[in-house]
C-alpha cells in the first residue's frame, strides 16, 4: 500500500516525537523551594533535570537570586546541567532580620550555601560565585574540597593571595559601598540610587550603562 506524502509526515513526526520524549521528560521548568540551615529559611531556585549536574550560583553582598537572570539559568540547564540559584539571608524571600543587627558572618553565608545543596542531596556541585559569592565559594573549595568540582569567579578577590600584587577593588566602588553606613535602607529613594550606583560602578566602561 502507498502512503501519501501527508502520511508519510505524520508518521515522521510521530517518530522524531517519540525519540526527544524522554530528553523532554527530563527537562523540567524552574522550580522553587525553601532549604532550611537551623533557624534560617533560604528561598531557592533550580532549573533543569534532576539528576543533571548541579552549578550553584551565589551572588554577592545584597543581592538577591534575581542577580542570576533567569534567561542565564535555562541556558546553562539547556547545556545539560542543573542550575541552582537562591536568596541570601536578608535578600528576596530568605530570613531577613533586623536592620544593623544582622547577627551572622561570612562563615554562615558558606554554610547557607552548603545547606543548599545538602537540601537538593548533592554531596558535590560546580560552583559559581559574583563578589562576595565569589569569596563564599573560595571559603567552600578551602574547607570543603571534596564538595566542590569546579569554581567560577567572577569580580572576585583573590582568598589568601600571598603572591604578586593583583588588581584589587576600584576606590571608587569602596567609596560608594562606604554610604551603607547612613543609607536608610526604608527609604526606598535612597536604597533604589544605592543599588543602582552599584550596577554602573560594576559595568564597566567599554559599553553604555543600560
Amino acid at each position: 500500500m502507498r502512503l501519501s506524502r501527508r502520511s508519510l509526515c505524520l508518521r515522521a513526526s510521530a517518530s522524531l516525537l517519540a525519540a526527544l520524549a524522554p530528553a523532554c521528560a527530563r527537562r523540567k521548568k524552574s522550580m522553587t523551594r525553601y532549604v532550611s540551615n537551623g533557624p534560617v529559611r533560604l528561598f531557592v531556585e533550580s532549573f533543569g533535570a534532576d539528576d543533571a549536574p548541579a552549578v550553584v550560583m551565589i551572588m554577592g553582598a545584597t543581592a538577591s537570586m534575581n542577580g542570576w537572570p533567569a534567561e542565564l539559568c535555562e541556558r546553562i540547564a539547556a547545556q545539560g546541567y542543573r542550575a541552582i540559584r537562591f536568596d541570601h539571608r536578608d535578600t528576596g524571600q530568605s530570613t531577613s532580620y533586623p536592620v544593623g543587627a544582622p547577627g551572622y558572618e561570612a562563615e554562615d553565608l558558606a554554610g547557607d550555601v552548603l545547606a543548599v545543596m545538602d537540601g537538593f542531596g548533592l554531596a558535590k556541585a560546580h560552583l559559581v560565585g559574583m563578589s562576595l559569592g565569589a569569596y563564599l565559594a573560595q571559603m567552600i573549595a578551602v574547607d570543603h574540597p571534596v564538595r566542590v568540582m569546579s569554581l567560577t569567579l567572577i569580580a572576585a578577590e583573590p582568598l589568601g593571595w600571598d603572591g604578586d600584587p593583583l588588581p584589587h577593588i576600584s576606590g571608587k566602588f569602596l567609596a560608594h559601598f562606604e554610604k551603607i553606613e547612613s543609607l536608610d535602607w526604608s527609604d526606598r529613594s535612597q536604597a533604589r540610587d544605592f543599588l543602582l550606583g552599584v550596577a554602573r560602578l560594576s559595568s564597566g566602561s567599554r559599553y553604555p550603562f543600560d
